[in-house]
């Protein structure tokens, strides 16, 4: 996992970093398939702050964690659509 090979969020809760990378993701998705902090609380059992909290973190590293151009894979993402996420 590119969260774990860049060391990042070390000592969280591995269901905060999935709620997070979930969120992450869905941002990058069209906006009937985007879920909110609360709904993946819902879904996780994890406070909504703590996911709000871990995707913060995970937001600063978003052109790193994302992959855009990997040889002999299409990816479903652009350079532009990673830079305009919303901000935490």
């Amino acid at each position: 996992c590119a969260v774990q090979r860049e060391n990042l969020l070390v000592g969280k809760n591995p269901t905060s970093v999935a709620g997070a990378s979930i969120y992450l993701v869905g941002q990058l998705s069209a906006p009937a398939s985007q879920r909110s902090f609360d709904r993946i609380a819902d879904v996780t059992g994890m406070a909504a702050r703590t996911i709000q909290k871990a995707y913060n973190e995970l937001y600063l590293h978003r052109l790193t964690l994302v992959p855009i151009d990997v040889e002999g894979v299409k990816w479903f993402t652009t350079a532009d659509l990673v830079h305009a996420m919303p901000p935490p």
